[in-house]
């Protein structure tokens, strides 16, 4: 990868590959975000841009492997958290999906628009229920 020029999505031309970048005289670094923690990780300096690449391609591998952990392990969560909800009464299971169904629209009004007249129409909803 002989000082090729690759070129990104915004139309300028990047003289290296992402997380590459040369240092004075004949030195490459490469760094990469750590995706969690949002800080610069030092990945080292090589001699070529190929050796940087390298490294910062097998960082990554890791980062998006952690990810899909990280993923994997909060639908657990909610699928444990799902089950809770669903066991016991009938009717107790109906109003406690209300209640979700209730709490999750408040948050989307509250996000979309403060308007006055939304919230006092869901509270008076809810009042209702009590």
């Amino acid at each position: 990868m002989e000082s090729q020029k690759i070129t990104s999505n915004k139309n300028c031309a990047r003289l290296y590959p992402v997380g590459v970048q040369k240092r004075k005289g004949v030195k490459f670094v490469a760094e990469i975000r750590h995706p969690i923690d949002k800080k610069n990780i030092w990945l080292g300096t090589f001699t070529t841009v190929d050796e940087a690449f390298a490294r910062y391609k097998s960082k990554k591998l890791e980062f998006e492997e952690l990810i899909i952990a990280k993923n994997a392990k909060k639908d657990q969560i909610s699928e444990k958290s799902n089950k809770k909800i669903c066991s016991g009464d009938g009717y107790k299971q109906k109003a406690q999906w209300v209640l979700l169904e209730i709490q999750i629209h408040q948050r989307e009004l509250r996000k979309k628009s403060k308007k006055k007249w939304e919230m006092k129409r869901m509270n008076n909803y809810l009042r209702g229920l009590g």
